[in-house]
């Protein structure tokens, strides 16, 4: 870390070795790059694991009390773990096994100091400014890109998108970026870097409609939107100044949506959103076959409808249809978890989601009225991530997938951090 210090009237530059808790999120990070690009996850998987063990037996097995943190922890050991070992008809591979215990490490033992757990967000917008980098070369100089995407995955297919082995990724990732810098545009007060803040909030946003990916823009949308809401409660007049700026945009984004389908296609995310529209006017199926996947999981459920058939049962029934080898997973978690896990599966997914969200929301309306920067910015970009992914599991495999949850519960780690500290009436003092 290197900080700028006064002496005598003069700056220095001094370099600050990284603790060990820096490490961690600086490791947690890399593993998440390793996700997305796939072809080194086995290895990033055992290396991660390895390490936070040891930062936990060095911190003499330590746990942080954080009970956000906590109930996830046994939400993921008693369903994606537990319940697959025990009744799943397709076993998790061991990489897949070490993630979930990744993540279960890093929200335990991860310090409650936000000054060491505050890279992530730096971190995961380094990995989306990359990938911006790789969807710009996409669309301009194609032939370059799939000689750099295929070293970089050590693969190549249609669904490449940016540096990531499908679009749901880097659409992910850009989301989360948006969620960031949108709290970083919010917290400014420097009109210059308050320009260039936006510059690259537009940016982004261009590199999110380049993946297609309708369901991630109206998860971004939601989410800066209520970033944006809680920085205007200070006043009626703010707050009415920010629902009538939202109304513009989503009517002017609607438009906009259905001029690109109409003019352009389907080819972006603001093409396949005005199809959506327009089918969903005309009373079409616009779920690109999500409908029949829901079909089979409401089918299937029927075995057990209060415990479900299983964690991961339904990728190994899918295979023995028409679609196996192509439908991973229902593309719906909330669908799939009660096909999987049943009524009670379900309803305790959705109390943890409820009660997470309800903690977001006060850390957010707390540091927003707060004078810290550093605080205010955490507690908007956590909340910003957890939205995009309640919505976005709507319509995805999130919580199946590493290259989203591991984002995801960086996010709940965030989250529990600030809760803490909130609960115990602390405040940081450095901002970023």
């Amino acid at each position: 870390m290197i900080k700028v210090s006064s002496v005598n009237n003069s700056l220095l530059l001094t370099f600050k070795k990284p603790n060990m808790w820096q490490w961690m999120t600086a490791f947690y990070v890399l593993y998440t790059f390793m996700a997305i690009l796939g072809q080194f996850m086995n290895y990033a998987s055992v290396f991660i694991f390895i390490f936070i063990l040891f930062c936990a037996v060095k911190n003499r097995g330590r746990i942080v009390k954080r009970p956000v943190a906590f109930v996830w922890c046994l939400w993921i050991l008693i369903y994606p773990i537990l319940d697959n070992f025990l009744r799943g008809e397709y076993k998790l591979q061991l990489y897949e096994l070490l993630s979930y215990g990744t993540v279960i490490l890093f929200l335990i033992f991860a310090d409650d100091d936000v000054n060491n757990v505050k890279g992530l967000l730096t971190g995961f917008k380094i990995i989306a400014w990359f990938n911006v980098f790789g969807i710009l070369l996409q669309n301009l100089i194609p032939r370059l890109h799939t000689i750099i995407a295929w070293r970089l995955l050590g693969m190549w297919s249609y669904d490449v998108r940016a540096f990531t082995s499908d679009s749901t990724a880097a659409a992910f990732l850009f989301a989360i970026a948006i969620g960031i810098v949108f709290a970083e545009f919010l917290c400014e007060k420097n009109r210059l870097s308050k320009a260039i803040k936006l510059l690259e909030f537009i940016i982004l946003f261009i590199s999110l409609i380049l993946t297609t990916k309708r369901s991630m823009l109206i998860a971004v949308i939601v989410a800066v939107f209520v970033e944006y809401i809680i920085t205007s409660l200070s006043s009626w007049r703010q707050l009415l100044k920010a629902l009538a700026i939202e109304i513009v945009i989503v009517l002017l984004g609607i438009g906009i949506a259905l001029f690109s389908y109409t003019v352009l296609g389907s080819e972006s995310g603001l093409g396949r959103l005005g199809e959506t529209i327009i089918g969903i006017i005309n009373e079409q199926d616009v779920s690109s076959l999500r409908s029949l996947w829901a079909q089979y999981m409401n089918e299937w459920r029927l075995d057990n409808t209060w415990f479900g058939i299983g964690w991961e049962s339904f990728k190994n029934r899918i295979y023995n249809t028409p679609y196996g080898g192509t439908v991973p997973n229902g593309h719906n978690v909330y669908l799939q978890i009660m096909c999987e896990e049943g009524y009670i599966g379900l309803i305790l997914f959705l109390l943890i989601l409820v009660v997470t969200l309800i903690i977001a929301l006060n850390n957010a309306l707390y540091y927003s009225r707060q004078s810290v920067v550093i605080e205010k910015k955490l507690a908007l970009s956590s909340l910003s991530i957890f939205i995009n992914f309640v919505i976005y599991i709507g319509t995805g495999n999130g919580i199946y997938d590493a290259c989203i949850y591991l984002y995801f519960f960086a996010g709940i780690l965030l989250i529990s951090v600030l809760d803490s500290l909130r609960r115990k009436g602390k405040n940081g003092r450095e901002t970023y």
